[in-house]
């Protein structure tokens, strides 16, 4: 019996590109709960996807959740460079949670830090920006949500 989240046909889903981007997400996010890491690949072929929903889920889940470090400079691409702002934001809250990580060094928090303080100063959107300040506050050990 299935202890976990995730759902019997939760890989089928995510696999299936003419499914509904919203359930293909929501099945996503129950397979990362259940630490479901063989679907990387499935999970890393989404980090491209048209659909805005489906490049969230997807870099929450391999550089916030599983901190997979390979992901991490396609995180600092998505909050750089992608046209949607639900995206942007993502980057900043997977960096976040990445940053947190013990096995980060100090240069690479630094890093994160300096890339979400220029998104605050630069990025289009008050949303994005919204989530790289909560994400330095994160970093720094804040958790309180302070509007900018």
């Amino acid at each position: 019996m299935n202890q976990g989240k995730a759902l019997a046909n939760d890989p089928s889903v995510l696999r299936d590109a003419e499914m509904d981007p919203v359930e293909r997400a929501a099945a996503l996010s129950r397979l990362v709960s259940d630490q479901r890491k063989e679907f990387e690949p499935d999970i890393a072929g989404l980090l491209t996807h048209r659909n805005p929903v489906l490049r969230c889920e997807s870099i929450i889940a391999l550089v916030g959740r599983w901190r997979i470090e390979r992901y991490v400079m396609k995180a600092c691409q998505l909050l750089t460079d992608d046209p949607d702002w639900s995206v942007r934001s993502s980057g900043a809250h997977a960096l976040s949670m990445y940053a947190r990580s013990s096995r980060v060094t100090p240069e690479e928090r630094v890093s994160i830090l300096r890339l979400l303080a220029h998104t605050v100063q630069v990025d289009r959107d008050s949303n994005v920006q919204q989530a790289a300040y909560e994400g330095i506050l994160r970093i720094l050990g804040d958790r309180k949500s302070t509007r900018l």
